[in-house]
């Protein structure tokens, strides 16, 4: 076979990419160009015209990833539309989080949604837990409260201070906190310290049974 003369050819990873020209509002270019300058380096403007591509394409996939699966994700996106429907109905004015009719009627939409949701069977602890000590099983039998007191109190705390709580991907944490931190009624750091106490106290009470057998 004769040898091929020239340069080996490129696969498909290393071939640049395929030519494109296109036309944009003014207002869209300077949006790119705001958004490809970041602090840990700019991306030139069709590095991030091709990422935004990329991301209209995997925006599904990403979605359910980060809300914890593909059913999780639809149905978090169907109670949003859910809520909008209240708030527009009720006059399209008042965010449910700031008007208490509205907020009342988004609750009683979510319960209601919920107990139609519910699985079939008896409220039974997984086995893992029933094998815990008593003093540890019973602070996992809170665990959604536990779960919420959580969450309020890092908001909280990650809107008045640079340290994030490592709850949540930092940059997530503190926007949401920036939004909904204000609107947190009532002391759940207090609670959040005394459930903690709490906890150090059955682990503590369950390792000293452990030592004593």
């Amino acid at each position: 076979m004769a040898k091929r003369i020239g340069r080996p050819p490129k696969d498909e990873a290393s071939k640049k990419g395929e030519h494109l020209s296109i036309r944009m509002s003014s207002n869209l270019r300077r949006l790119l160009d705001d958004a490809r300058h970041r602090p840990d380096g700019a991306r030139s403007l069709s590095q991030e015209i091709e990422l935004r591509l990329w991301q209209t394409f995997t925006a599904q996939k990403d979605m359910e990833e980060r809300f914890g699966g593909a059913d999780t994700a639809r149905f978090l996106h169907t109670m949003a539309n859910c809520i909008r429907k209240i708030e527009t109905r009720a006059g399209g004015d008042h965010h449910w989080l700031d008007n208490r009719f509205v907020f009342d009627q988004v609750r009683i939409m979510l319960n209601v949604i919920l107990d139609y949701f519910q699985p079939r069977g008896r409220h039974t602890m997984p086995r893992l837990w029933r094998l815990l000590d008593p003093a540890l099983r019973k602070d996992f039998e809170n665990m959604g409260r536990r779960q919420a007191i959580t969450i309020l109190a890092m908001l909280k705390i990650a809107a008045d201070k640079d340290n994030m709580p490592a709850v949540l991907p930092p940059t997530d944490l503190k926007l949401a906190a920036d939004e909904l931190a204000p609107r947190i009624r009532g002391t759940p750091l207090v609670e959040y310290e005394a459930m903690a106490k709490r906890s150090d106290a059955a682990l503590s009470r369950a390792s000293s049974k452990r030592r004593i057998r």
